[in-house]
């Protein structure tokens, strides 16, 4: 039983690294997104690359005029922060926001690591229950 929570507690803390972002739609790989905590262990998401070459100078038309903590509108996706605020609470790290700049919607959401290169991400309005999970397959 302990070695099961030391090993859960270690792979809580591997999230950090690249990971592939899909299109929830078609399934297709669109971007790489880097995952780094900041000095406080506040975990953050940033688009680094796009996966497919038609995607590399997209930019977020649905994002508004001033600047909302994620991205401005015709900013290039490429460079866009879209994961912000999460913090570690148990073997997930909660309390944070997605954004989709497809869709220019901010939405709540927590992420977890399910193996090693498999996260998952939940996003969500309202209640935790009411929403969408997606899951990232790990770059490096």
């Amino acid at each position: 039983m302990l070695c099961l929570g030391v090993y859960q507690a270690t792979i809580a803390q591997d999230v950090m690294g690249v990971w592939q972002m899909h299109s929830p739609d078609s399934k297709q790989p669109l971007y790489a997104v880097k995952l780094y905590k900041n000095k406080s262990g506040v975990v953050f998401g940033r688009v680094i690359k796009a996966l497919n070459p038609a995607h590399k100078d997209d930019v977020c038309e649905k994002c508004p005029e001033k600047f909302n903590g994620f991205g401005v509108k015709n900013q290039k996706i490429v460079g866009m922060l879209i994961m912000r605020d999460l913090k570690k609470q148990g073997d997930r790290y909660m309390g944070g926001r997605l954004y989709s700049p497809k869709r220019g919607m901010k939405i709540r959401c927590y992420i977890q690591l399910i193996t090693p290169n498999k996260l998952k991400i939940r996003g969500f309005m309202g209640s935790r229950y009411l929403g969408k999970t997606m899951y990232w397959k790990r770059i490096e």
